[in-house]
């Protein structure tokens, strides 16, 4: 499992599973730290339907496409981390931008940590 979301990720960010695969853009991000925010950081997300994080999969579908949503964040160790986004945005089959309402999304990733990403001018 763990290898297979690897070599998904790896397809998704560098480009070459296809350009409807994911909708990269730089966002603005922070995680919380236990107390309280991380300051945002700006840094180039993929963003994702579970439909089309299965496509990229070459070992089967693992993401339920049910779950709509998913961000891709690069980390600073080479690693990436997957945030399933809260909520519902009107997407369809694959991400745009009316995915973010108003430019904004949350979520958590696997180990349960809480994330927002911002692609708005003004981020609180």
């Amino acid at each position: 499992m763990k290898t297979t979301v690897a070599l998904i990720l790896t397809l998704l960010l560098l480009g070459t599973a296809g350009a409807d695969a994911a909708w990269k853009l730089p966002v603005k991000v922070r995680f919380e730290t236990g107390e309280d925010f991380s300051p945002w950081t700006t840094t180039d997300v993929a963003f994702a339907m579970g439909s089309e994080l299965n496509r990229t999969s070459t070992g089967g579908g693992k993401f339920n496409v049910e779950d709509g949503r998913f961000a891709v964040v690069p980390m600073s160790s080479g690693k990436f981390n997957v945030v399933r986004l809260s909520g519902y945005a009107p997407c369809g089959d694959s991400f745009t931008s009316a995915c973010l309402l108003n430019g904004r999304a949350d979520g958590f990733d696997g180990s349960g940590r809480h994330w927002q990403f911002c692609a708005s001018t003004v981020c609180q």
